[in-house]
């Protein structure tokens, strides 16, 4: 018996206890008659105010997540999924666990003046990894709906790659990057971080690079990853934060006077949870992204593979190349991704050469400077 019919029948026996309970106490049967009908119409308003709102759902498998939707969409969602499945075999291999959530899949309609479009969401059975939203057009083609689902489910498999790489890349799923990401602002950071483990490694460093990325395995990742002075300027960076500017003399002591042992407690008050690399988590990403795009076939397999493993040995094995390899093509790809100049026509610049002098002589024409 389905649910519907579950509370009907209830309703039913309900009603008809009400109508004993009535004629007990001597009251007319059109009396109960009545009650009954006024029970009923107010469970049928219920059902219909619920229907209109939620809808039935109905719920589809892919990999270790439960897709739930609306049956109009099912019908829309349905011819994408295998190659939502395929893209998932052809990212994570032979990577199984067990069911993990659902994907709730909703048509949404206006709101903030953006276009009708379809979004899933991935809700997680228990916590520990977060998820984002994938987006899909309305009218996208087959294949577009196919990657926002292997999007989206892959949130499920995230959890596999274990908590030493889901904390060096601060958590957030891979796989959904394309070819490899924008790699311009990695160059950037390198460009303008005056650490000396990042300069060293925009230099080209492999063994720098190791430590910029925190791939250099160590027990004291506060000096074997940065050097007094780099403590001492990460200080700088983050002076306006609240835990600093309640210690006023100390920040003074480290900056000013440079004393080191002075910048060294405040380094370890600001990274009590465990000190950071000093590439961002952007940097950190893109080798993730490269790794996993070298290593083809099976790399998120081999990733998990060896979760005892050094970081650095395990991004290896799964690229298929020694780490500084590994690193140097990372590095190369960087470097490719410096912001392009952006060209002036002799046109233009004439005419932003007649702008300045313009101007130069309306100030000049000014009061203030006469």
């Amino acid at each position: 018996m389905s649910r519907a019919s579950l509370r009907r029948a209830l309703v039913l026996a309900l009603g008809a206890l009400l109508c004993l309970t009535e004629a007990s106490r001597a009251q007319t049967a059109a009396a109960a008659a009545r009650r009954f009908a006024a029970l009923r119409d107010t469970l049928a308003r219920v059902q219909a105010r619920l229907a209109s709102r939620t809808g039935a759902l109905d719920t589809l498998p892919l990999g270790p997540v439960r897709l739930v939707l609306r049956p109009d969409l099912a019908e829309r969602i349905r011819p994408a999924m295998p190659g939502a499945r395929e893209t998932l075999e052809r990212r994570f291999g032979a990577v199984k666990v067990p069911p993990v959530g659902a994907l709730r899949i909703d048509l949404v309609v206006g709101g903030g003046g953006t276009a009708p479009h379809l979004e899933a969401r991935f809700y997680p059975t228990e916590t520990g990894w977060g998820s984002g939203v994938y987006y899909a057009g309305t009218a996208a083609p087959t294949d577009s709906i196919a990657v926002m689902l292997a999007a989206a489910a892959g949130d499920g498999l995230w959890p596999a790659a274990g908590p030493a790489v889901r904390e060096w890349v601060q958590g957030v799923p891979l796989a959904w990057w394309g070819d490899g990401g924008n790699l311009e602002p990695v160059y950037v950071e390198m460009v303008t971080d005056p650490l000396h483990s990042t300069q060293a490694c925009f230099r080209g460093d492999r063994q720098a690079c190791r430590r910029a990325l925190g791939l250099l395995p160590s027990a004291d990742p506060a000096r074997d990853w940065y050097d007094p002075e780099d403590r001492r300027t990460r200080i700088l960076q983050q002076s306006g934060r609240w835990l600093l500017a309640e210690r006023r003399p100390q920040v003074v002591a480290c900056l000013e006077r440079r004393e080191y042992g002075m910048c060294d407690v405040l380094f370890s008050l600001l990274n009590r949870e465990g000190v950071p690399p000093p590439l961002s988590p952007v940097a950190r990403r893109s080798l993730a992204w490269l790794v996993l795009r070298q290593g083809g076939a099976g790399a998120f397999q081999r990733l998990v593979g060896d979760p005892a493993g050094s970081l650095g040995d395990r991004l290896a094995v799964t690229a298929g190349l020694p780490l500084d390899s590994l690193l140097g093509l990372w590095h190369a790809e960087v470097v490719r991704a410096r912001p392009r100049i952006v060209a002036v026509t002799p046109g233009s610049g004439w005419m932003a050469l007649g702008w300045v002098v313009l101007l130069g002589m309306l100030a000049l024409r000014s009061s203030r400077w006469r």
